[in-house]
Parts: structure tokens; C-alpha cells; sequence
């Protein structure tokens, strides 16, 4: 029985401090090295918008509903930072311990001119859109670059691309990017999506010459990357002291899978 190269598909928005950590662990983790990785700008904000996910509830006051909403958003920003900084540690993430300005900034701009970049990519054969999601990334939550203003977006994507590429593809971006990035939002949203980072996997098997089968699983959060190794049956962490029957190859390869869910005994490839 033949299994082909898994493919995992990342929905990414630069605004998301756990869409930037699941990229980069993708991106560099050993565990992931063989599967192949596509990522798909998106708005996380019209995510939020569709999903709605704290309505007014009927007979609930205006003024006591503000105040609830108030109360969850700075118990959700405390959660943010910490969670964070503890998933950059356990994945050993740069990521500063300070929030970035202006957080949570608008991103429409940013995303939809990588939407034209990833649109483009495919066209071309090119890599573009990793290596602008890698400065993006880098800048805004290692550096603190305000990102999110023009002017900056400019010279980032001027530093990965050119800068009359940089100036034609933010042309774009306002009309045809604005298009594309709704089209991936929507996928995102079709796929399951309802926060970032959202990560759709396949794996596929022949199990004959002329029958395969395909499996497709969603998964939210970094904390479940974990999941997806064990999904794609993927884990390159050694416990054979730990797990000595060698006829229990199942039970080792949860272990390994269980081992990278807990961050425990942590591989990169630079």
C-alpha cells in the first residue's frame, strides 16, 4: 500500500499572532518536511463577521450587553498575549513579548495585495507569497513594524519583491485583490473556518494499482498541530526507549504525534 506526499492547507491573515505561529512551525518544523504546503491569504475579520459569534440575545439590554462584550474582549486580550508567548516558546517562535501597534489593526489592505501575490504565484510557478508572508510575519511580530500602514507595506513588499512591483501590485490591490480575498475568505468559511489559524489536510492512499482514497480533516489552533501529524500519520520523534516492543508500531507512532501535541523534545530545520 503506496501513500503519497500529504498536503495541508493553511488560511492565513497577518493579523493573527496564532495564524503566525502555525506558519512558522509549518514552515520549519521537520515533522512537516515532506508534506506539501499551501497557504491562502483571508480575512479573519470578515470571519468573525460571518460567524457572529456573540449576537444580542433577545430581551438583553443595550448597555449590559456593551459591558459584556467589553469584559470578554480584555479577557480575550489578556488570553492572547499569554497564549502567545506560550506557544512561541514551546515551538521556539520569534515573537516579541510585546503586542505590535495598534493591535488589532485592519489588515484588508495587506491581504488583499497578497492575494494578488498568491494569485500570481500560481500562475507563474513562483514563491512569492511565502517569502512576503515571511517578512510580513517577521516585521510585524518580531519587529513591531507597523505593517498595516501603506507606506510600510510598501517597503516591506519592495524589500521581497521590487519596488515598482511592490507600487503595481498595490495598484491591485484595492480592486482585484479586494475580489480575491472574499473568494479565499469564502473558501475558508466553506472549508469550516470559523477563526485562524485553520488548517485543512489531506492524506490519500493507494491501495491498488487503481483505487485510492482520500481523506479531508479541518483543524483549529496551533494546540492542534499535534492532531494533524497524527491525521496525516506523520512524526519523526524516537521513542524507541520509551515504547520497546517494536511490533507496537501504531502505539509509537501516537506516542510521537502525542510528543510533538505537547511540544516535548522539539526538532527544527533552519
Amino acid at each position: 500500500m503506496a501513500v503519497t506526499r500529504p498536503n495541508i492547507t493553511l488560511y492565513v491573515d497577518t493579523v493573527s499572532p496564532f495564524s503566525y505561529l502555525a506558519y512558522y512551525v509549518l514552515r520549519h518544523d521537520s515533522v512537516f518536511l515532506d508534506c506539501t504546503l499551501t497557504f491562502i491569504p483571508m480575512s479573519l475579520a470578515d470571519i468573525m463577521q460571518k460567524v457572529s459569534w456573540l449576537p444580542n440575545p433577545a430581551g438583553y439590554c443595550s448597555a449590559n450587553f456593551k459591558a459584556a462584550n467589553l469584559a470578554l474582549e480584555d479577557n480575550k486580550d489578556k488570553w492572547t498575549h499569554r497564549e502567545r508567548m506560550r506557544w512561541a516558546d514551546a515551538f521556539a517562535v520569534p515573537m516579541n513579548v510585546q503586542m505590535p501597534p495598534n493591535f488589532p489593526p485592519s489588515t484588508e489592505e495587506i491581504m488583499s495585495a497578497l492575494s494578488i501575490v498568491a494569485e500570481e504565484d500560481a500562475g507563474k510557478g513562483s514563491n512569492n507569497l511565502v517569502k512576503c508572508l515571511d517578512e510580513l510575519y517577521r516585521k510585524y511580530w518580531v519587529e513591531l513594524v507597523p505593517t498595516f500602514e501603506s507606506r510600510m507595506l510598501e517597503d516591506v513588499l519592495g524589500s521581497v519583491l521590487s519596488a515598482e512591483e511592490a507600487k503595481r501590485i498595490l495598484a491591485l490591490a484595492s480592486t482585484r485583490g479586494k475580489q480575491l480575498l472574499a473568494h479565499n475568505t469564502d473558501l475558508a468559511f466553506a472549508a469550516g473556518a470559523f477563526g485562524l489559524p485553520w488548517v485543512v489536510c489531506t492524506r490519500t492512499t493507494t491501495t491498488t494499482t487503481t483505487i485510492t482514497e482520500s481523506d479531508t480533516e479541518g483543524f483549529f489552533g496551533v494546540d492542534h498541530l499535534g492532531l494533524v501529524a497524527r491525521f496525516l500519520n506523520l512524526g519523526d520523534i524516537s521513542t524507541t526507549n520509551l515504547i520497546p516492543s517494536e511490533e507496537q508500531e501504531d502505539e509509537k507512532k501516537n506516542y510521537r504525534c502525542d510528543k510533538l501535541l505537547f511540544s516535548i523534545e522539539r526538532t527544527h530545520q533552519t
